[in-house]
């Protein structure tokens, strides 16, 4: 699947466990508790849209 078919999310949203791809530079961020929300992205060092991996 592209990654613009997968869901996406923004920094501050809680969008529940999983491997999110930072849609700039492809930085990883994992979340592992629901109520856990995306940071900005830690390579970027900004908000930041990101892809639903997994």
């Amino acid at each position: 699947m592209a990654m613009e078919n997968s869901p996406q999310f923004n920094t501050g949203e809680k969008p529940g466990n999983g491997i999110y791809q930072c849609r700039f530079c492809g930085k990883f961020a994992i979340i592992k508790s629901p109520d856990e929300v995306l940071p900005d992205c830690p390579k970027c060092k900004k908000p930041t849209t990101y892809f639903k991996k997994t």
